[in-house]
């Protein structure tokens, strides 16, 4: 459902991202991985066109830059690692803001917001001003919002996820990559997520890339692409690979 073909962004003579070939399937969980300053932001902001960048960039066989702005909005969607707002807006307020793509109507719309609050355990707290809240309890919301703004998608939406858990506490990172993996195995969304932890990308994805100086060099399945020599490769360590109980590899 997504396409990159020859996408490079370059700045002041340096490249940054240069990526031949990328596909991405309805209902496909997708991690990528690599150092910092990799490219992985780089990515993100390319397929989202939020930096300048050349080749072609498909959604469901069209062109990105043929996609009525709207109905974009209503198709794609980022969750950012963080989000700077000044407004004294209550978390409701802040998740509600998915809801300008959609065409609905008041109450249909509230309900929406409800759903959704309700949905990622953030209903408790919706009378609160968002920047009172902690930094897990904003992204929450924020996933909230992108999925409000994607409810209402004629094709498979695509979510973009920067570090979902970053900021979450142990149990908050596994329910909100559980409901990743239930919003593509209920509803087909197709999810690019960045990830730094590797035991919850072996858990969670269904395939991952490597980036390295903005080139995918690496890509397969978790178990195939994740191996102490590749992960030493990459990050200069060489964790022990263990396998759980129920048949999970790790690593230590």
């Amino acid at each position: 459902m997504l396409t990159l073909n020859n996408v490079n962004v370059v700045i002041n003579q340096k490249t940054l991202l240069d990526i031949d070939h990328f596909t991405l399937s309805e209902g496909e969980v997708f991690a990528v991985l690599g150092k910092n300053g990799a490219g992985k932001s780089t990515l993100f902001k390319s397929i989202c066109g939020d930096i300048k960048a050349t080749g072609t960039r498909m959604l469901h066989q069209l062109d990105m830059e043929q996609w009525p702005k709207r109905s974009l909005a209503r198709h794609l969607a980022v969750l950012p690692q963080s989000s700077q707002l000044s407004f004294p807006f209550t978390a409701r307020e802040v998740v509600a803001l998915g809801l300008i793509p959609l065409s609905l109507n008041r109450q249909q719309g509230e309900a929406l917001v409800t759903k959704m609050l309700a949905l990622t355990d953030t209903l408790r707290f919706e009378d609160r001003l968002y920047l009172s809240l902690s930094g897990g309890e904003r992204q929450r919301v924020h996933f909230a919002r992108v999925l409000v703004q994607l409810s209402q998608a004629e094709q498979t939406p695509l979510l973009l996820l920067d570090e979902p858990t970053s900021a979450q506490d142990l149990a908050q990172q596994h329910q909100l990559l559980q409901m990743t993996q239930d919003l593509t195995a209920d509803k087909g969304y197709s999810v690019l997520v960045i990830m730094h932890d590797l035991n919850l990308c072996m858990r969670y994805t269904d395939r991952v890339g490597m980036l390295d100086n903005g080139r995918l060099v690496d890509v397969g399945k978790p178990e195939q692409v994740l191996t102490p020599e590749s992960i030493e490769h990459q990050w200069g360590y060489r964790p022990q690979q263990v396998q759980t109980e129920s048949g999970q590899l790790a690593f230590l």
